[in-house]
């Protein structure tokens, strides 16, 4: 995760076929991935509050396939058309989403008998 105003890096170098994830950029100033890549990527965002972040509001075209439910639900389906684009996550982070995700974690190690219980 990042606060930068500028992209992190090169989008020209990656390869066809590649994802990227990208989590910190969550404000219209802030900026993690460049132009090029945007060009080339089939986005899926968090929440649509991610629409309106540096990356995106940036873009040249809209490519924004659609948002996380939709993906779950089969919705949307990101496929790679042509071979030579790339695919994205934005995500600008919602509460629900980070209860969700540690819910599930602790059930997990409870599952497995791992990890320690700290009294807080």
């Amino acid at each position: 995760a990042t606060n930068s105003s500028t992209p992190l890096f090169d989008g020209s170098v990656l390869k066809a076929g590649a994802h990227i994830n990208a989590v910190g950029a969550y404000t219209p100033e802030m900026v993690e991935i460049d132009a090029a890549t945007m060009a080339r990527a089939r986005v899926v965002v968090d929440t649509d509050s991610a629409r309106p972040v540096g990356d995106i509001a940036t873009a040249p075209v809209s490519f924004v396939e659609g948002d996380l439910g939709s993906l779950f639900t089969g919705a949307v389906t990101i496929t790679h058309a042509d071979g030579t684009d790339i695919t994205m996550f934005k995500s600008v982070g919602t509460a629900v989403q980070d209860v969700a995700t540690a819910q599930a974690v602790l059930a997990a190690a409870e599952a497995q008998n791992i990890g320690q219980s700290v009294e807080m």
